[in-house]
């Protein structure tokens, strides 16, 4: 008996696969359950209403074997009891902690369900169900495959799973447009929504992703600014930022409140940051800012 955990607040991403990774556990007679911690956004919902899955809701208890899936970030992961826990390890980011007493499997792609999209259909063991939350998963996080991260192997699975369950474009749009609900939510939330900190060369680097449909028409009107400077005191960060994708126009934006970071992002971009500055394409944390921070922080030691 285990448990499957990803990073607080998860995402579509993480909350699908751990689910799919779940389900294939029990084909091979593993018993495993996942465990989500944080909110559950609207997206979410939609997709596991859609599929006719019921969401997890199981507890953590401390001792328990963990399976890590879409993160191998210590500072990802304050609900980790003991990463001497962690015997598996799923991800599809370029860095992370090492899990000494685990089996790390991280590959460079748009999403971690492919991965385990793969596993599945090797095992002749899909469903309709698992079909659809990996899907949504895929869609989601390689932004309907618009994002850098977006690999042929994502691509190719998508268009496998596509036979268990079609997804037309009403649906795709209408997962994007759910990905976040910011209609209650104050700027201090939605940046807690999904805050990843990342421990390099010693210091630690607090990246806000949100990722909302139209997102250009409430940049200005949103005060991430004064919310960033809040969160870096609140959360003891040596540096933040927020990176605004929007998911309809297919653009981002940077918003940094703290010169050190500033200085630090221009290095990574190779150019003079303002307080908001707009990218005429999709960054995202891994593939656009991580790489490249852990590289300058590393060429400084």
């Amino acid at each position: 008996m285990g448990v499957i955990l990803s990073y607080a607040n998860p995402d579509m991403d993480s909350i699908c696969s751990s689910v799919a990774y779940e389900y294939f556990l029990k084909t091979q007679g593993k018993n495993f359950r996942t465990v989500i911690f944080g909110k559950i956004s609207s997206d979410i919902k939609y997709v596991f209403d859609l599929a006719e899955y019921q969401l997890p809701n199981n507890k953590y208890v401390n001792g328990e074997k963990v399976i890590l899936v879409d993160t191998h970030h210590l500072s990802q992961l304050p609900h980790l009891n003991s990463y001497s826990d962690v015997i598996e390890v799923l991800d599809h980011h370029s860095a992370g902690d090492n899990f000494p007493h685990a089996t790390i499997e991280n590959v460079d792609l748009g999403a971690v369900a492919t991965l385990i999209a793969e596993k599945i259909f090797k095992s002749n063991c899909m469903t309709k169900q698992i079909a659809i939350l990996l899907s949504a998963a895929i869609i989601s996080n390689t932004n309907k495959f618009k994002a850098k991260s977006t690999t042929s192997r994502d691509i190719s699975v998508f268009e496998k799973l596509s036979k268990y369950f079609h997804f037309n474009d009403a649906t795709i749009e209408k997962i994007l447009e759910l990905r976040y609900d910011i209609t209650e939510s104050s700027a201090d939330d939605l940046l807690q929504q999904d805050l990843k900190i990342f421990d390099t060369g010693g210091l630690r680097f607090g990246i806000s992703q949100l990722e909302i449909y139209n997102a250009t028409a409430i940049v200005s009107k949103i005060d991430f600014y004064s919310a960033l400077k809040v969160l870096r005191k609140q959360a003891k960060l040596d540096y933040i930022c927020l990176n605004l994708v929007d998911t309809k126009n297919f653009v981002s934006f940077v918003i940094v409140e703290h010169q050190k970071t500033k200085d630090v992002l221009n290095k990574v971009f190779d150019l003079t940051l303002s307080d908001t500055t707009k990218f005429e394409r999709v960054l995202l944390r891994k593939t656009d800012f991580v790489p490249r921070i852990n590289q300058i922080f590393g060429d400084n030691k």
